[in-house]
């Protein structure tokens, strides 16, 4: 990635921005030692933007910091799925209730757009796409509450949440029965039904976090 080629935006920004996309994707896998001299050559930048970056990163609870021994990839730990997926529950049901209030047709639309790439996507196999628009489709439900302090809470946890759906699906491909709730979430909000729309989400979820949970859970032999 050449840094020079973007006028706009600071080195310690793409710095930040291209770590993050590759520990959140996976690319960067858990226990990774960041070597700074490594990614200074990988980045083509000095070692102030990338130390500014790990700092950041370990803020968000993506990097360890360890004392004389260096900066890791942080793993993802059982507790991590349970608690970030109690909040996300609860958030996105707010947000699916504000939304059935004034819902448009427009926005309807856009919705079942992403339902028609997920089911596409599922029929052909294609599980990075799939989870793509899914990842897409839930942000927008928030986005569309039009709350801006529902979405800043949001978009805090936002990266965990697609970190632990990357995890999740390149050991699962279990994802036929969960998409179902996409279509009747989108109809839920169609007929402005706030009560089901929540209980749809809910239901969702607690089907996610409980996969997901399985997934990552301690092995017992």
């Amino acid at each position: 990635m050449d840094l020079s080629s973007n006028q706009r935006i600071s080195k310690g920004e793409i710095v930040y921005a291209s770590l993050k996309e590759a520990i959140i994707t996976n690319k960067l896998q858990a226990g990774t030692l960041l070597v700074e001299r490594q990614l200074c050559a990988a980045l083509n930048t000095s070692r102030t933007p990338v130390r500014e970056a790990i700092q950041k990163l370990s803020n968000e609870k993506l990097v360890n910091i360890l004392p004389n021994k260096g900066s890791y990839v942080s793993d993802i730990q059982y507790e991590d799925i349970a608690q970030v997926y109690d909040v996300r529950e609860y958030l996105e049901k707010l947000a699916v209730k504000l939304d059935a209030k004034c819902m448009t047709g427009a926005q309807a639309d856009e919705l079942a757009e992403y339902v028609a790439v997920m089911n596409q996507k599922l029929q052909e196999g294609d599980f990075d796409l799939f989870y793509q628009s899914d990842l897409k489709f839930h942000h927008k439900l928030v986005e569309m509450a039009k709350n801006r302090y529902l979405l800043n809470v949001y978009d805090n946890i936002f990266p965990q949440i697609r970190r632990m759906t990357y995890l999740a699906h390149l050991v699962s491909e279990d994802a036929i029965e969960t998409n179902r709730y996409h279509e009747t979430i989108l109809e839920a909000l169609k007929k402005h039904d706030s009560d089901q729309a929540e209980r749809e989400i809910e239901q969702h979820l607690k089907q996610c976090k409980r996969m997901y949970l399985k997934l990552f859970g301690p092995v017992i032999l």
